[in-house]
């Protein structure tokens, strides 16, 4: 009777190249792809924050930067797991991410993103963005627009990712059996 090794992936990394999503499953994926992938997010996480650090300084005093300091944790940590389990996912956001990173220079998506967070909390903030958050309202703007800003950045690098993918010489040419189906 032999015995299996119930940790060893069900296919190689080569192989995981046929897949239709190679991306999807935890157990295609090399470590090689995870750690490229943690170090990108570590790039890529605050490299998204400076604007939103940026518009913070004026509504975050004080004690309340613990809320947003605990949040950029709970961002990163999310982040992490992502990159150990759904490498696919992370990939994909850190390909939009890099965008909506170049999307700073001209802030409108950030700066609508806040405004949105900042009604769906009722904060009290005069027509300049200045007031005063609490540490939980903090935490839960940071949290907002973290996953207003992840969404996009998902969508965009998915859109770029099913662009790379129709554009790939694997697709481009005819299977056989869609080549029969012509005679």
């Amino acid at each position: 009777m032999t015995l299996s090794n119930p940790y060893q992936p069900s296919a190689t990394v080569d192989e995981a190249d046929d897949a239709p999503d190679a991306f999807a499953s935890p157990t295609l994926v090399d470590d090689r792809s995870r750690r490229n992938c943690i170090v990108t997010w570590t790039v890529i996480l605050p490299l998204n924050l400076i604007m939103p650090i940026f518009f913070a300084m004026g509504l975050v005093q004080g004690p309340a930067w613990l809320g947003v300091a605990a949040a950029v944790l709970m961002v990163y940590a999310a982040g992490i797991w992502c990159c150990y389990r759904q490498t696919g996912i992370a990939t994909r956001i850190m390909i939009g991410g890099s965008i909506v990173t170049l999307s700073q220079l001209v802030p409108i998506l950030h700066m609508i993103f806040g405004m949105i967070a900042l009604s769906l909390l009722a904060a009290n903030v005069n027509d300049n963005f200045e007031g005063s958050l609490s540490a939980v309202q903090a935490f839960l703007m940071t949290v907002l627009v973290a996953i207003q800003l992840l969404t996009v950045s998902l969508m965009i690098g998915a859109v770029i990712y099913f662009i790379k993918q129709q554009m790939s010489p694997k697709n481009s040419a005819p299977k056989t059996s869609e080549m029969s189906s012509f005679s």
